[in-house]
């Protein structure tokens, strides 16, 4: 039951023209019998919560083994309730190696491995791993640009990978140091120096110097007027916050001329150029630049531009058809029966899991099948991950796995497209991410957060497994945004919120009260010295929009944050 409580979002009016038709389910094959499902479904219940003498009585029950590799692989990786055996894992192995455990099953078998033990057998290859990647809302450039027809391509690399690494480490004169170094400018060409040059420049903005970040610019476009792309964006950033507007519109004007530009860099440096325009009286020339950057619609400088322009987006959220071919060869895979055999236990993370060793081995002319299928049967991690595939690979966008929804039956307490924009960008909709840091789940949950907003400190260490359950971990994730709203220094205002979940509540606080950002919210974001945290707010925001209109909800007006003001926290409406 979908229980939309939305929390904030003066999020943008209807301005996507919406095509939402989603191909009817025919009724999926069912492998096992309604009491072996429902058995099953007791089984995977209690082997979750730790309780393997109950799952054991229930096992003996079963006419179908269907899934006893499922079963016997979800209790020999519990971290608490079973310390499973070399002779377990490796018997285990020789029975179920197709299946998507396989590698942590390999894993675990080599670590507990007698000497002279024999070796497991090996897990089958071909498993898709991976997850639908995100647009990037910011830019880099390549260097070396070409390792071809270079005397010391190893060289330029390393000078470019030092360079960066003081730009990272707060040092953006050291940097320059480096680039002004005559030994290391001869392994660069005009245009790598130029890229080097407005990545310093770029760094200077962010620490607040901003008559060097202007300067440097001007030496970054002066190597290469047509790719000096970062030095166009850093000079007009500098300028704007010194308030030398003229000055800032001439370096965003520039970049937004050249249609060679990144299409973060020109849409956002459009929609500048329309503030900066705005600022001098020249409604015409603003007009022009906000229509530049609205031709960027998946940027998030191209999504406020077709709201403030007024102009629709035409978005094809249709499903391609699955074939009856398609459907006959899954039934005809033993993992295509262990699939569906999973859907129809609803255990749909298992069930996305299978037809991911399926992937590397079924006919190409089913790729679009497989994506239809992933996305009307409640597996969007694998949706994105194969509709991010198939578009990288033919040009070809499927909306409605690029930007997938969780089952009908998902509790939504804050605003459902929030929710949906957040999980994209964190997790790519794979329940089992994990972080470097240790964030978790699909909304991507420290522990040490977990533990906080439930108040349990067992999710610091003895539950920290369980925020892999999806539905516990929504349940956390949204009552943290919730928390995250009410904070007296973000007060409802969207930015706030999601530079604190991204970046941390005591980091936003760090930011409020160091940054000058002069009130403008946009000026806030890109003045975020965090790099992840601003393509992570543009990011979120971007996703949202489309969800919305995905869903068919309206948008109350979010005309404020277009004009250069902050949300106003405002309750959102519901489908």
């Amino acid at each position: 039951m979908r229980n939309r409580f939305a929390v904030i979002i003066s999020i943008f009016c209807g301005f996507f023209a919406l095509t939402l038709s989603v191909v009817s389910a025919e009724p999926l094959p069912r492998p096992l019998s309604d009491k072996d499902a429902e058995t099953y479904r007791q089984i995977f219940a209690l082997q979750e919560d730790g309780d393997i003498k109950a799952a054991a009585k229930l096992i003996k029950t079963l006419d179908s083994d269907l899934l006893m590799g499922h079963v016997l692989s979800q209790k020999y990786l519990h971290p608490t309730a079973w310390r499973s055996s070399f002779k377990e894992l490796s018997s285990w192995l020789a029975d179920y190696n197709d299946h998507p455990a396989a590698s942590r099953i390999k894993w675990l078998s080599d670590k507990r491995k007698p000497k002279k033990a024999r070796a497991a057998k090996a897990p089958k290859p071909g498993y898709l791993n991976g997850v639908g990647l995100s647009r990037p809302q910011s830019y880099r450039a390549t260097i070396p640009e070409s390792w071809k027809g270079r005397s010391a391509p190893r060289r330029t690399a390393s000078i470019a990978k030092e360079i960066r690494r003081a730009i990272r480490r707060g040092h953006p004169s050291g940097a320059l140091e480096m680039i002004n170094n005559k030994s290391n400018l001869r392994y660069l060409t005009a245009t790598e120096e130029a890229h080097l040059r407005g990545e310093i420049a770029h760094a200077y903005f962010i620490f607040g110097v901003d008559d060097k970040a202007v300067r440097t610019a001007r030496q970054a476009i002066a190597k290469d007027t047509e790719e000096a792309f970062m030095g166009y964006w850093a000079g007009g950033l500098a300028a704007w916050r010194a308030e030398r507007y003229e000055l800032a519109g001439s370096f965003f004007r520039a970049l937004a001329d050249l249609k060679a530009a990144p299409d973060v860099l020109r849409a956002g440096a459009s929609f500048w150029a329309h503030r900066a325009s705005m600022l001098s009286g020249a409604p015409a020339e603003a007009t022009k630049y906000l229509s530049i950057a609205a031709q960027y619609p998946e940027t998030f400088y191209g999504v406020l531009a077709i709201k403030a322009s007024g102009q629709r987006y035409e978005i094809d959220f249709t499903l391609p058809e699955i074939s009856t071919e398609f459907r006959a060869w899954l039934t005809a895979q033993k993992g295509g029966q262990r699939a569906l055999a999973l859907l129809q236990v609803g255990n749909w993370t298992r069930a996305a899991r299978e037809l991911r060793y399926l992937v590397e081995e079924m006919p190409p002319v089913f790729k679009r099948d497989l994506i239809s299928f992933a996305t009307q049967h409640h597996m969007p991690g694998l949706a994105f991950r194969l509709a991010d595939l198939h578009q990288r690979e033919s040009g070809e966008r499927i909306y409605a796995a690029l930007y997938p929804m969780l089952s009908d039956s998902t509790d939504y307490v804050v605003d459902e497209a929030l929710v949906l924009a957040i999980i994209r960008k964190e997790s790519g909709f794979y329940p089992l991410a994990r972080s470097r840091a240790r964030a978790a789940g699909l909304m991507q949950l420290m522990p040490a957060t977990a533990a906080f907003i439930s108040q349990d400190r067992r999710y610091r260490r003895s539950h920290r497994h369980k925020l892999h359950n999806p539905v516990l971990n929504l349940a956390l994730g949204q009552k943290y945004i919730g928390h995250l709203m009410t904070e007296p220094h973000i007060k409802g205002d969207l930015v706030r919120m999601l530079a604190a979940y991204n970046g941390g509540p005591g980091n936003l606080n760090k930011w409020l009260r160091k940054l000058d950002h002069r009130n403008d919210p946009f000026l806030f974001i890109e003045s975020i010295p965090a790099r992840e945290t601003r393509n992570y707010v543009k990011g979120v925001i971007s996703y949202l929009f489309i969800y919305r209109n995905q869903l068919g909800q309206p948008m109350p007006s979010l005309l404020n944050l277009v004009s250069g003001q902050a949300p106003d926290g405002r309750l959102a409406s519901s489908r």
